[in-house]
């Protein structure tokens, strides 16, 4: 892979991060509000305080879902290793909002589920 292509990968990476944050955070208010929880003014172990809190976990939620696509897709040898890491930098931040972190780790796992079905089928067409 070459460099230019990574550098527009992780553009990419941080463009659909950013674009899919307002819907991730929606996801996340959806899901603390049915189970009968509330979104407060400020969620977590966070310095900053929103207008819109739930865009604040969007942005996790966002973070852990498409990072492990594009690591699981695109990465090299060590993308498990990266991927690790890259994740539980953002767990650790999130280790205050205990729904936050479990609705992050279920983006994480549905993104690689999805990430690993792309890699079979892209197996089976090249097989062809």
């Amino acid at each position: 892979m070459s460099k230019k292509y990574k550098v527009f990968l992780i553009f990419l990476t941080i463009l659909l991060v950013v674009a899919f944050m307002p819907l991730f955070g929606s996801l996340f208010k959806l899901i603390i509000e049915s189970t009968g929880g509330k979104i407060g003014a400020c969620t977590g172990m966070t310095i900053y305080c929103f207008n819109h809190p739930e865009y604040f976990e969007g942005f996790f939620i966002s973070y852990s879902f498409f990072v492990t696509v594009a690591l699981t897709i695109f990465g090299g040898k060590n993308k498990y290793r990266i991927l690790a890491v890259l994740l539980l930098i953002i767990f650790l931040i999130q280790l205050g909002s205990l729904e936050s972190l479990i609705v992050s780790i279920g983006a994480a796992v549905a993104a690689w589920l999805i990430a690993q079905a792309v890699l079979i089928v892209e197996k089976k067409i090249v097989k062809k």
